[in-house]
């Protein structure tokens, strides 16, 4: 029978199919994904969110501090004495007072103990308005930190579903390359018979004995596999000599 490079042909397609569905299923997983910015942007919103929500903290710590320091100076009564304990408590639970809240509370204080109520109303209004800012911080903060990890959640869905699709290419790829293999070890395939044909109507046959021998006792696929080792071993003796 005649060279057959287009069996050759066929098996290096098919490992170019399977390489490239292979690079493609990798380039769909985690490996080259956007999850490590998607990260890294949870990681930031997070931050700006525990940030916020220590500011309103600390600056409710330093109005707890100074309703404390004005308590001691007030007549000692149950009220007095409720009030002492419960701001140990709160100030347990919170962080560390605000500096600049800290400053901001002792002048509201100093204003209210002192009379001088206008000033006070004023102190009070700002710090409502503070208050208002703060809460309007946390608020963003908050959407902001849904937003990255509903991103996240989008975004594992994706490559489950990505990764998903490549297990599969690649078991369609690997059935369809063992199920070639199997056709072309165990039988004859219809370009093979129609060269066979072709051989015998031009009244073509292998002169030498063994070469008959071997490619009666081989699959056409094997045949190939020698041709192809044989051809390649001349072009390689050729280059060497």
């Amino acid at each position: 029978m005649k060279t057959n490079r287009g069996d050759v042909s066929l098996i290096v397609l098919l490992a170019v199919v399977l390489l490239g569905g292979g690079a493609w299923g990798l380039s769909k997983t985690k490996f080259f994904s956007k999850r490590s910015q998607q990260a890294e942007t949870s990681k930031e919103t997070t931050e700006a969110l525990l940030a916020a929500k220590d500011k309103q903290g600390a600056v409710a710590a330093a109005s707890v501090v100074k309703i404390g320091e004005a308590n001691t100076v007030a007549p000692s009564s149950p009220s007095r004495s409720f009030i002492g304990r419960e701001v140990a408590v709160a100030l347990a639970s919170l962080p560390a007072p605000d500096a600049d809240a800290l400053m901001a509370a002792e002048r509201r204080k100093v204003a209210v103990l002192e009379g001088r109520l206008v000033e006070a109303d004023r102190l009070y209004g700002d710090a409502m308005k503070r208050a208002d800012e703060y809460q309007r911080e946390a608020a963003r903060a908050i959407a902001a930190k849904r937003a990255s990890d509903l991103a996240l959640v989008e975004a594992a869905a994706a490559e489950r579903g990505a990764e998903q699709q490549a297990f599969w290419f690649m078991l369609m790829a690997g059935a369809a390359g063992a199920l070639y293999l199997w056709t072309k070890l165990s039988h004859v395939s219809p370009l093979s018979l129609s060269r066979v044909a072709q051989d015998i109507r031009s009244g073509h046959e292998e002169p030498d004995s063994a070469i008959r021998a071997l490619d009666s006792a081989t699959t056409p696929f094997q045949q190939a596999n020698t041709r192809a080792m044989f051809w390649l071993r001349e072009k390689l003796g050729k280059l060497s000599d």
